[in-house]
């Protein structure tokens, strides 16, 4: 069996919890693990989250005094799995219910592995059931006006600013993933078609975007400075300092950067521009098919969500500014119990009562 990818393996070595709960052959095993799934070309961020979220499986189930993986029931995948939905997450609340089904995911895969290879027999996990998906909106999609004001916040007169606008810009402009936009070389933007070219997105399948007018000339100005600066590397955007190729996870922070000097009081990561993008260009009237191919959702069912989102802010719009919603009932000479119904009306004040005052 091939080596499991590096960087898996220097977190293996690094992580108190692995170094030190887990017993030689449960090391093994999840080494092995990661090296079955990586076949199954999937993003890297998957294959990390498979990594912790297996190992935290196979730590509770040491804590648990069950040394053989061949001695896990059912009952004990199920008493993790209620045990890993009472979890907080980062932000101090409950665990989502996607992320929870990931936990469930994970450890399936943990047992189908282990079916495949022949090292159990019967798997416990076979009956044990997802959680329902939850449906849910994005919390917060950004205005116009709000993704206009972030992308003026970087300095474009620095290399570095330059290249946190062309960062911001291809989010919005183009609705990449964060952990799409970090990987792209230099050979992945084809000026003369004004295209980009994602490789081994999510599901590890490519895509082509179209690039703007503004994105486009964005781009060009950095491009001029970026071939000169390290004609040897391949990645479009490098760190600072020491110019080697940008870490994933650094688009984060330069749009937190970003946002806080703004002072909006949204959360915003990433991913919200690529809503953003997508809540957008529905409400301009793209069609649902195109939208998903730009964001490359194999099922429409995922990009059908911001049909939802764009009526949820139609809503909002149509109570604050519909003039109907704005009368005051008490200039509303219309008899409002015609039908049964009663409606509380303050009475209206009249001239004398007012010059009493």
């Amino acid at each position: 069996m091939n080596q499991p990818p590096e960087y898996l393996l220097n977190k293996l070595k690094k992580d108190k919890r692995y170094r030190e709960e887990l017993t030689p052959e449960y090391k093994q095993l999840l080494e092995e693990f990661t090296c079955y799934i990586k076949q199954q070309q999937l993003s890297d961020q998957t294959i990390r989250r498979s990594f912790y979220m297996v190992g935290k499986f196979l730590a509770f189930v040491l804590r648990l005094k069950i040394c053989d993986i061949g001695s896990v029931t059912a009952d004990v995948i199920n008493t993790f799995l209620a045990t890993m939905a009472r979890e907080a997450s980062r932000f101090s609340t409950p665990i989502s219910v996607s992320y929870h089904t990931d936990y469930h995911i994970n450890v399936k895969k943990l047992f189908a592995f282990l079916c495949e290879t022949k090292k159990i027999i019967i798997n416990p996990a076979a009956k044990v059931t997802l959680p329902k998906k939850e449906d849910v909106l994005p919390r917060y999609v950004l205005t116009r006006e709000e993704v206009k004001l972030i992308l003026a916040q970087p300095n474009t007169q620095t290399l570095y600013g330059l290249r946190d606008r062309v960062i911001l810009e291809i989010l919005y402009g183009c609705g990449l993933r964060s952990g799409e936009a970090y990987k792209l070389t230099l050979d992945d933007i084809n000026m003369s078609a004004k295209t980009i070219h994602i490789r081994e997105a999510k599901g590890a399948k490519d895509r082509v975007v179209p690039i703007s007018e503004m994105v486009e000339s964005w781009l060009e100005r950095y491009l001029l400075l970026r071939r000169l600066l390290r004609p040897d590397i391949k990645e479009l955007f490098l760190m600072e300092g020491n110019h080697e190729p940008m870490k994933e996870g650094y688009i984060s922070t330069i749009v937190q950067k970003y946002v806080k000097q703004t002072g909006i009081a949204k959360r915003v990561v990433p991913h919200t521009f690529r809503h953003a993008f997508a809540t957008h260009l529905l409400e301009e009237g793209a069609g649902l098919p195109h939208i998903q191919a730009l964001l490359g959702h194999s099922s429409l069912d995922s990009t059908q969500i911001y049909t939802r989102v764009a009526l949820t802010d139609l809503k909002k719009g149509h109570s604050m500014l519909h003039p109907r919603n704005r009368f005051n009932l008490n200039e509303d000479k219309d008899d409002l119990d015609q039908k049964g119904f009663t409606r509380r009306i303050e009475p209206r004040k009249t001239r004398k009562s007012q010059h009493a005052k």
